[in-house]
């Protein structure tokens, strides 16, 4: 039996256009872009579960768990819940030299403004915090036992 990545171009293109009503290299670039995502263990709470998309104009399983190709949904932003994100960040001491080590806290914004992809950058930075086990959470917010409560690994 032939594997699909051995068609030709053209017969892949009928094979998605059939399957997902959309191009071989839109599949393939939305399939790179999971693997990508999900190499990188983004934790379950900054992911929705749920996304809305425009092409069904209904709520549909999120596609890092459930495949559809992104040109069903507004873009790669969709995936993240970036209120629980900016929650995290905000939470942040930026007095503290280990944490402002990657930025201050306007750069942060900036970053994850510019690019979603940035939010691959702050799990590292969220798990290489952890792995410290110092306090870096503002005192007046949760105290110091805060970063347990967060899986980042």
């Amino acid at each position: 039996m032939p594997k699909f990545k051995d068609l030709p171009e053209d017969l892949a293109d009928i094979v998605c256009d059939f399957a997902f009503v959309s191009t071989y290299c839109d599949v393939f670039n939305s399939l790179k872009t999971y693997h990508r995502i999900k190499c990188f263990k983004v934790p379950k709470t900054l992911i929705h579960n749920r996304l809305f998309s425009p092409k069904y104009r209904r709520f549909v399983d999120n596609p890092l768990y459930v495949f559809e190709p992104i040109s069903c949904f507004d873009g790669y932003r969709d995936l993240f819940q970036w209120n629980e994100v900016y929650c995290h960040l905000w939470q942040l001491d930026f007095r503290r030299s280990i944490v402002k080590m990657q930025g201050s806290r306007g750069r942060w914004h900036l970053r994850l403004t510019l690019s979603w992809s940035a939010i691959l950058d702050i799990v590292i930075f969220f798990r290489a915090l952890h792995e410290l086990n110092t306090p870096v959470y503002k005192p007046t917010v949760f105290g110091a036992g805060m970063m347990g409560c967060f899986r980042w690994v």
